[in-house]
């Protein structure tokens, strides 16, 4: 690897890997200390008699020479957040993603969250906002602006507890002067984190259990909701259990819908009354 840009890759430090073998290659390279950021050239040569030197001609035509762009960039900075929404934040220099796109993609059980942004003297911090709905977002993390420099920083963030179902997420970046940029909205879906919850028995005499492991220990909700919409009896539980048995014993017979919920998840189940 050209670490210097001088065009030479026969100097001994630019030799990072010589090995034999057949079938594919894995090697380690070792960074310089306080090496040149920037793009450099990546020579590959391989021989099939011997170890090549890295501008062989190859003129028996037994080998070959492949030249690579590398980027070298400013360490990964790991910033924890002490929020509930347990998110973690990284930045580092990249050139090849357009200005102040911002993306979130899920990836397992959470969603990555990344922009970037062009000119970072002029941004003093960023917002990242969440939202069920597309409509009312509330602020998940703040993220204040590295210091001024110059070229491309490429920010990421991840959003370790998302919403069952539908999540939207928007950057707003906040200027020195006062000024806001907002982002396009961006939304993932999350159908594998749905709230699962068992109504037994069902029909019911009026002693309903509902079982569930999701959200134990939780502060939940549970609407009792008739046929015309009405909502005609409420439970609030501090701490819901792995079983928890509410009483309907008052309502008259008939099918009613279970609201069940917590912090931001709804989810609504049907039942039946039959004494």
């Amino acid at each position: 690897i050209d670490w210097n840009g001088d065009g030479v890759f026969s100097e001994p430090s630019e030799r990072m890997v010589q090995a034999a073998g057949q079938g594919m290659m894995i090697a380690n390279i070792n960074i310089p200390n306080n090496p040149i950021l920037g793009s450099k050239c990546m020579r590959i040569s391989f021989h099939h008699f011997n170890y090549p030197q890295p501008c062989d001609g190859m003129s028996n035509g037994f080998g070959e020479v492949e030249d690579y762009t590398i980027h070298v960039i400013k360490p990964i900075l790991l910033v924890d957040n002490p929020s509930d929404e347990e998110m973690a934040v990284s930045v580092d220099e990249n050139v090849t993603i357009d200005n102040y796109g911002f993306i979130a993609n899920s990836n397992g059980k959470s969603v990555d969250l990344n922009w970037t942004v062009a000119d970072n003297g002029a941004v003093d911090y960023f917002n990242i906002e969440r939202s069920k709905d597309g409509i009312n977002f509330h602020k998940l993390l703040t993220i204040n602006s590295l210091d001024a420099t110059t070229g491309e920083l490429f920010y990421k963030a991840k959003d370790k507890k998302p919403l069952s179902g539908d999540n939207y997420y928007r950057l707003i970046q906040v200027l020195e002067n006062g000024e806001t940029v907002t982002s396009e909205i961006q939304k993932v879906i999350f159908e594998d984190l749905a709230f699962h919850v068992e109504l037994y028995p069902n029909p019911t005499d009026g002693m309903l259990q509902i079982r569930q492991t999701d959200f134990v220990d939780k502060a939940v909700n549970i609407s009792i909701v008739n046929n015309l919409t009405q909502r005609v009896q409420d439970f609030k539980f501090e701490k819901m259990e792995t079983v928890t048995t509410i009483d309907l014993t008052d309502l008259p017979n008939g099918v009613y819908n279970v609201i069940i919920q917590s912090g931001e998840f709804v989810t609504v189940k049907q039942v039946i009354l039959q004494k």
